[in-house]
């Protein structure tokens, strides 16, 4: 829906930008901006489901390393999570 707005002849800027944001409020152009601006989609049930196993999994992998006193607990759960996924931790038997 094109929205046009044109200067009138001696017209202040001051003036026209007042027009213009009025003739923008009242399209509701602005509205409909900010409510699709952060959009995300619902993700689905399965996807949810695997992501819930995922973190649990990840806790107990987790858990586990503390308590063999591989990680001493004061480290960063993202740097923990990449080592976990590198395949060179294969060597410690971690539980499934």
């Amino acid at each position: 829906m094109p929205i046009e707005v044109s200067k009138k002849s001696n017209e202040p800027v001051n003036n026209f930008l007042i027009r213009f944001n009025r003739t923008l409020k009242k399209a509701g152009v602005l509205e409909e901006a900010k409510k699709t601006r952060f959009y995300n989609p619902e993700s689905n049930r399965n996807s949810k489901k695997e992501s819930a196993v995922y973190r649990a999994q990840m806790k107990e992998k987790i858990a586990f390393l503390k308590k063999r006193g591989v990680i001493k607990g004061n480290e960063d759960i993202k740097v923990i999570k990449k080592l976990l996924r590198n395949p060179k931790w294969s060597s410690i038997n971690l539980p499934r």
